[in-house]
C-alpha cells in the first residue's frame, strides 16, 4: 500500500493517540495485579 505524506501523518498521529491510551489503562492494571499479589 502506498499512501501519501498527508496519510501517513494521520495514521502516525492516530496510531500514538492508541498507544498513549492503551498504556494508562495498561499501567494501573498492571500495578493493580502486583499489589493484589503481594497481599
Amino acid at each position: 500500500m502506498k499512501l501519501s505524506k498527508d496519510e501517513a501523518k494521520l495514521i502516525a498521529k492516530k496510531g500514538i493517540e492508541i498507544r498513549k491510551e492503551l498504556q494508562l489503562p495498561g499501567r494501573k492494571k498492571r500495578s493493580s495485579n502486583k499489589s493484589s499479589i503481594q497481599k
